[in-house]
């Protein structure tokens, strides 16, 4: 696709109450006031860092502006309104694996693209808590908008809002992704020697399309992570996958990721070695 970035405007005829109308090319981006923008459909685009809201309206005539009015420059173009507005993930569990020890300011910015027949047409936006803005398109041929993050695209439709989320839709509601739970391993699968020195204890599961150290997880799958508590030494395995650890957990925490798709396992087991072998805990009631 081809980048097009206008920044340049020209001027038409003065309008009935005075003012020259500012006229709009395709690939056009200007700001306006989002009491400018009307008639929208609402898209709610679920990314790591929280989640951005979009109101697209389509076929716009005229769009008043701090230049003056908004008109496209002919009959080959018209105006797409475009409103945005940001909010961060509230505090959870699931908010501080998948941030995994960063801050949320270190967080990739997301990226948002008008795709307007064969070109692309970016458009700013600040990915920041309470940041809001509003932005008119001169277009030709509207089909879609990109929301990117990190080399991940979500599309919107600009008549319908409807969004093509993928394995991200989830991120629309984050605290959602952790299950608390209280599995332990079964004492009867140590020796008796062996039961005072050692054990294990699943605490949580998260279930995450995202998590800041390793991105997404591949082929649109998700990112299963367990936080285990671990008397002795053992190696926590998800069949023969010893996944990720990840160094975001409290002290007394193990952490790791594994990547899975569909339904979540049945179990995580827990490598002690040789003269203990491997211990399942069950992950369901």
């Amino acid at each position: 696709m081809v980048l097009v970035v206008i920044v340049t405007s020209s001027t038409g005829c003065t309008s009935d109450d005075g003012d020259e109308p500012v006229e709009v090319e395709a690939g056009q981006v200007e700001q306006v006031d989002a009491t400018a923008i009307e008639d929208t459909a609402t898209a709610a685009v679920g990314l790591p860092s929280g989640v951005l809201t979009l109101e697209v309206a389509q076929d716009l005539g005229s769009v008043p502006s701090g230049k003056g009015s908004l008109e496209p420059v002919d009959e080959g173009v018209t105006l797409l309104g475009l409103e945005w507005s940001f909010e961060a993930h509230p505090s959870s569990d699931a908010r501080s694996v998948l941030l995994d020890g960063r801050q949320p300011q270190d967080l990739p910015q997301p990226t948002l693209t008008v795709v307007d027949g064969g070109a692309e047409v970016p458009v700013p936006i600040t990915a920041q808590a309470g940041r809001s803005g509003a932005t008119v398109v001169g277009v030709s041929d509207p089909l879609g908008i990109e929301v990117t993050y990190d080399g991940f695209t979500q599309t919107v439709d600009p008549g319908t809002g409807a969004v093509g989320a993928g394995p991200a839709e989830s991120l629309l509601e984050l605290a959602t992704a952790t299950t608390s739970v209280d599995r332990l391993c079964d004492a009867r699968d140590f020796p008796v020697a062996a039961t005072l020195d050692n054990g294990c204890q699943v605490a949580a599961i998260h279930r995450l399309p995202y998590v800041a150290g390793l991105g997404w997880a591949p082929d649109s799958r998700s990112w299963l992570v367990v936080d285990a508590r671990i008397e002795g030494k053992a190696t926590m395995l998800l069949g023969d996958d010893p996944g990720t650890v990840l160094d975001s957990a409290a002290p007394s925490v193990v952490r790791a990721a594994f990547v899975v798709s569909g339904d979540a396992p049945r179990s995580v087991s827990f490598d002690f070695g040789r003269s203990i072998g491997v211990v399942s805990v069950p992950l369901e009631p």
